[in-house]
C-alpha cells in the first residue's frame, strides 16, 4: 500500500535524526569500526522511517534489517557502549504503523518477526562480571521477554483501533455519499416527473381545444422554465453541502399551477418555515407528487385534500385525493417506493393506501435531520 510521507512519519525521521546525531557525535570522538556502524545505522533510520508508509512491507524489512545490524553491534560494544538503545522503539513503531494501513497477512508476519526478534534484543543481555555479558536467567529472561511482547502486542492494538476507527469513518462518508446521490437521484426525477406531466396536460388541452393553444403553451413555457431551474439548483447542490429547498418550492404556488390544471385543492398547511431545507423540500416533494399521480392516475373532477401538522417532534402529512381511477395499481408504482425511502433516509415513515375513487398518502418525520 503506497501513501503520501504524513506528519506522523516525518516526526519519527526527526526523532531519529535527533538521535542519530548522538552517534555522530560519538564516532568523531572515538572513531572506531563499531561506533562507525552505529553511526551508520543511526542515520540509515531516518529514511527508513520517513518512507515507511511509501511501501509498508518493503520499508518494514528495512527497518527490522537495519535494527538486527544495530542490536548486533551493541551487543559485540557490551559493555563498551551507549548502554540499550532507544532505537528498540523502531520494532512497535513498524508494528502499530502497519496495522493501522496494511492486510492483516502483512501485519502478521511483521509481528511475528519481531516477536522472534525480540529473543535477541540488547535488553535480553546483562552485563555479569567487568568485560563479561550473559543472556540474562531463567526468572530475568522470561519477565523481559514478556516486557517486549507485551509492548509490541500494545502497538499491534493500538494500530488495530486506529485502522477501525478510519475504517468506521469512511464508511459512514460512503453512507452519506450513496444517501446523497439517492437524494439527488430522487429530485431529479421528482422535477422531471412534475414538470413533464403539466406539460402534457396542457399540450392535451391545447391540442383538444385550439382556442386555448396560446394559454397552453404560455403555461408549458412556464412550468419549464421552473423545472429547468430546479434542476439547476440541484446540479449545483453537488458543489456545495447538500441539498436545499429550491427558491420555487412554494406550496402555494404549487397549489395554484394544479389548481390550474383542473384539481380542486382543499389545503390545511402549517408553517414550516422553522425546519430544516431538506424537511421542507421532504414535504414539498411528497405533496407534489400526490398531487401529480393524481392528474396522472386519476380522472376529472379531481379533487384535493392537503393537510401538513407539526408535532413536537416531527410533521405529518396527509395527502388524499378523490376521483375516479383508471388502474389502481398504478399509484404503487417506483416514485412511492422513493418517496418511500426518502422518509425513512429522514428517519420517518410513508404509508399509502387506494381504492377505487380514493388516494391517500401519509408521511411522518422528524423535524430536523442530522
Amino acid at each position: 500500500m503506497h501513501q503520501k510521507i504524513g506528519n506522523v512519519d516525518k516526526l519519527a525521521a526527526a526523532l531519529a535524526a535527533l538521535l542519530s546525531s548522538v552517534y555522530v557525535v560519538d564516532f568523531i570522538t572515538t572513531p572506531t569500526p563499531l561506533s562507525a556502524v552505529l553511526m551508520a545505522c543511526a542515520l540509515a533510520f531516518i529514511p527508513a522511517l520517513l518512507f515507511l508508509h511509501r511501501n509498508v512491507p518493503w520499508m518494514a524489512a528495512l527497518n527490522l534489517g537495519i535494527l538486527g545490524v544495530w542490536a548486533l553491534v551493541c551487543l559485540i560494544a557490551f559493555p563498551a557502549n551507549l548502554g540499550v538503545p532507544p532505537q528498540l522503539i523502531v520494532a512497535p513503531w513498524v508494528i502499530f504503523s502497519a496495522a493501522r494501513t496494511e492486510s492483516s497477512l502483512v501485519v502478521r508476519n511483521i509481528f511475528i518477526a519481531c516477536l522472534a526478534g525480540s529473543l535477541l534484543s540488547p535488553a535480553m543481555w546483562k552485563v555479569a562480571d567487568i568485560g563479561r555479558v550473559e543472556y540474562r536467567g531463567l526468572i530475568d529472561a522470561p519477565l523481559m521477554l514478556l516486557v517486549h511482547w507485551l509492548i509490541a502486542l500494545t502497538a499491534l492494538l493500538l494500530g488495530q483501533a486506529v485502522k477501525s476507527r478510519k475504517e468506521a469513518q469512511l464508511a459512514q462518508v460512503m453512507r452519506e455519499r450513496e444517501r446523497e446521490r439517492t437524494l439527488i437521484a430522487a429530485e431529479i426525477h421528482d422535477v422531471l416527473a412534475h414538470s413533464l406531466t403539466l406539460i402534457r396536460m396542457q399540450a392535451a388541452a391545447g391540442m383538444a381545444v385550439p382556442s386555448t393553444a396560446n394559454d397552453a403553451l404560455t403555461t408549458i413555457h412556464s412550468v419549464a422554465g421552473e423545472g429547468i431551474a430546479e434542476v439547476r439548483s440541484i446540479i449545483h447542490a453537488l458543489g456545495n453541502n447538500g441539498i436545499s429547498a429550491p427558491e420555487s418550492a412554494n406550496l402555494d404556488d404549487l397549489f395554484q399551477r394544479f389548481r390550474e390544471q383542473g384539481l380542486e385543492i382543499t389545503a390545511s398547511v402549517a408553517d414550516l418555515s422553522t425546519t430544516s431545507p431538506i424537511t421542507q423540500l421532504a414535504a414539498y416533494r411528497i405533496i407534489t407528487e400526490s398531487l401529480t399521480n393524481a392528474l396522472k392516475h386519476q380522472r376529472p373532477p379531481i379533487s384535493a385534500d392537503i393537510t401538513a401538522n407539526t408535532e413536537p417532534r416531527g410533521i405529518s402529512i396527509t395527502c388524499t385525493t378523490h376521483g375516479d381511477s383508471a388502474s389502481t395499481s398504478a399509484h404503487g408504482g417506483f416514485r412511492l417506493v422513493g418517496l418511500s425511502e426518502r422518509c425513512a433516509a429522514l428517519g420517518g415513515t410513508l404509508t399509502h393506501n387506494f381504492a377505487h375513487k380514493h388516494a391517500t398518502i401519509t408521511a411522518w418525520f422528524p423535524k430536523e435531520q442530522p
